[in-house]
């Protein structure tokens, strides 16, 4: 792989180790915008909430690509993980048999569903097509603003009454934390750039990008003085489509949670001088190469 896997052992002892804490919060990336790499965000959320910390995801990478369920109809988890986390699994299963730390698919309801919901994610929707000026979107649970009092940053149209006695703020709790002028515009274009991902469908658009991104690979492969940053001797092998339909078209998936989202960091082998030796050379980042690229 290209090593963007957690470690799970390791965070459990830090949960373990903070037992004690009255508020935890596990905060994760879904999706790295370096190597496309994918967090495997159910099991994280589980893991979490079974140790009582909140389980918060940034999805300003993988946004664009991936579905994003804050309550999710389905599990993908570990079968010891799902044991532990009440769901009926096989006798032998969580033990090793098929691969004790595959991700199977469990059906989300009771004790599982509370325990694979995400309590906020952030998404940066001028990334996704036709969202560029969208403002920046946090979705959380309401339950996590049920006894706040005041906004987090007081600003212009948070305050609903104000007397020589006191103030109150206003009940909604989007618009109290909502400080300040509102970016009309910027939260239509946001809008919109959901709309038109839905009406594209996830699947349609993971076909175009594999298509996209075997393209760019074949292109690469070639090039001795590029390297794709998370993998091991320059360009890792993508994986193979997946054929598991969503439901829309049957011929290719969505993007799976194992594969690699079509987000590539290039670097590029040069020699510093012509005067050094030809052995002698360095890397540098794409950035001042994407022009010629």
């Amino acid at each position: 792989g290209c090593g963007w896997e957690v470690d799970y052992a390791h965070l459990e002892e830090c949960l373990l180790a903070h037992k004690g804490w009255r508020l935890k919060v596990g905060a994760f990336s879904a999706g790295s915008n370096l190597t496309g790499g994918q967090s495997a965000v159910d099991r994280l959320a589980v893991l979490l909430h079974i140790h009582g910390a909140l389980a918060v995801f940034d999805y300003a990478a993988a946004g664009p690509h991936v579905r994003i369920e804050m309550n999710p109809s389905a599990l993908l988890l570990p079968a010891e993980l799902a044991r532990r986390a009440g769901a009926r699994v096989p006798p032998g299963m969580a033990d090793g048999e098929g691969g004790s730390e595959d991700l199977l698919e469990w059906a989300s309801d009771g004790k599982l569903r509370a325990l694979g919901r995400k309590d906020a994610v952030v998404v940066s929707t001028h990334k996704l097509p036709g969202g560029v000026g969208a403002p920046g979107v946090l979705a959380l649970k309401r339950v996590l603003l049920a006894g706040s009092r005041r906004p987090a940053a007081p600003g212009g149209g948070t305050v609903f009454f104000v007397s020589d006695e006191g103030h109150r703020y206003v009940s909604d709790l989007e618009e109290r934390e909502e400080g300040g002028t509102p970016d009309i515009l910027g939260q239509v274009r946001a809008g919109l750039a959901f709309q038109l991902q839905m009406r594209v469908g996830h699947t349609r658009a993971a076909e175009a990008e594999r298509k996209l991104i075997a393209l760019l690979c074949n292109e690469l492969a070639p090039c001795a003085a590029v390297a794709v940053l998370g993998g091991v001797g320059g360009l890792p092998p993508l994986p193979p489509p997946q054929g598991t339909p969503d439901g829309q078209r049957g011929e290719v998936s969505e993007w799976r949670p194992w594969e690699r989202l079509p987000i590539l960091s290039l670097a590029v082998r040069f020699q510093p001088s012509p005067r050094e030796a030809l052995g002698e050379w360095g890397w540098s980042g794409a950035q001042r190469h994407a022009v010629k690229l």
